[in-house]
């Protein structure tokens, strides 16, 4: 190799950098590449990736996971084994993930849609969990930059391809999701609601002052004589269609807490419920919160609130469950403005950055609307 870039070092087309070597320039670079037959390039590249698949150890395909696949997707029309589509799929869907992580939501949106052309339509009959989760990544996507018309399509796509009432139900918050960035709140509400009734739970559309307590008094019951704090140590929640209602909950709570308050305490009132029946998951954290600002404004338990509210914090910090931290921390400063000095509150304000330091967002990245203190 060193050989054969000698002549293009000496003519200052190339620079060597630690036992490799880069072009001088892009243009230099767009100059050799030109060189190369059209008819030759797919091959090429197919062979570049399959060299750098080969070489790079799993535990640097993440870090290198851009390089791989820019490769790759060049060169993908001529992978015909399907062990091999499926690889090339899968560095796709890392990819995306890793781009959208960053907000590059285009780009992820790109590399989701190569994993999916790679597998087709077969990849619904062969791999159909690969083939789920890059329609699941590439519709929120299209519903984050946003590309809503794109968006409905995929979700529609999803919601008849569906296999499970779990994955149903994460296509039913993507609907809401898709929904909210309408501007559509009742459709979004609906659309959660019709869904949680097919995992058995079953929420009146605009429950009444008299429902609502009926299941606060019914969500006490279910506490017993635990202390509030006891709760930290609760096993984790293992029944997958549990944890699928949990996150559905999240999800609707954002949307109830600005169009039913009524509403937005009885889901509350279920999150801390069935965290006490079947165990913690990351959306415990959530409901102890939202819990947390509800009962003192409407039970006037305001101790209560302030140890739910730190319990969603302690949970939050024991799992390491990064993503609901920040929400921890600003529930909490909503619930502790009742019970101690507003210089306390404006200390867990100062708390709730993500480690990116984008401010804290209420349940999940939809929330576009900020949320008033209860003062």
């Amino acid at each position: 190799m060193h050989a054969s870039f000698r002549d293009a070092v000496r003519a200052g087309a190339a620079v060597p950098r630690e036992g490799s070597y880069r072009f001088f320039h892009d243009r230099v670079q767009e100059a050799a590449y030109a060189l190369i037959p059209t008819e030759g390039r797919a091959e090429l590249h197919l062979r570049i990736a399959r060299l750098l698949v080969a070489e790079t150890e799993p535990e640097r395909i993440a870090e290198k996971i851009y390089d791989l696949v820019n490769q790759l997707n060049l060169g993908s029309a001529l992978i015909s084994e399907w062990p091999e589509k499926v690889r090339a799929a899968e560095l796709n869907l890392v990819a995306g993930r890793k781009a959208k992580a960053s907000t590059a939501y285009a780009s992820a949106s790109n590399y989701l849609a190569a994993g999916i052309a790679i597998l087709s339509d077969e990849g619904w009959q062969r791999s159909y969990d690969l083939m789920l989760g890059l329609f699941l990544e590439r519709a929120e996507c299209e519903i984050l930059k946003p590309n809503l018309e794109q968006a409905a399509g995929l979700v529609e796509a999803l919601l008849i391809k569906a296999r499970s009432k779990i994955d149903h139900a994460e296509i039913c918050r993507l609907r809401m999701l898709l929904q909210l960035r309408q501007g559509n709140y009742a459709p979004a509400v609906r659309t959660a609601l019709e869904c949680l009734r097919t995992f058995g739970v079953d929420l009146p559309d605009s429950p009444t002052p008299e429902q609502m307590r009926a299941e606060y008094e019914e969500m006490r019951r279910t506490l017993g004589d635990r202390p509030i704090e006891s709760l930290v140590d609760l096993p984790m929640m293992d029944d997958p269609e549990m944890r699928a209602v949990m996150k559905l909950f999240s999800a609707l709570g954002e949307l109830a807490y600005h169009a039913d308050g009524d509403l937005f305490q009885m889901i509350s009132c279920w999150m801390v419920k069935l965290t006490c029946r079947h165990g913690t998951s990351e959306y415990s954290t959530i409901g102890y919160g939202a819990i947390a600002v509800v009962l003192g404004p409407a039970f006037h338990r305001f101790a209560d609130g302030e140890a739910f509210a730190r319990l969603a914090v302690a949970v939050a910090e024991r799992y390491g469950f990064s993503a609901q931290k920040a929400g921890a921390h600003f529930l909490m400063q909503m619930a502790v403005l009742w019970t101690r000095p507003i210089e306390d509150a404006l200390t867990c304000s100062r708390l709730r950055s993500d480690p990116s330091g984008k401010p804290a967002r209420w349940f999940t990245p939809a929330s576009t609307v900020s949320i008033a203190s209860p003062i």
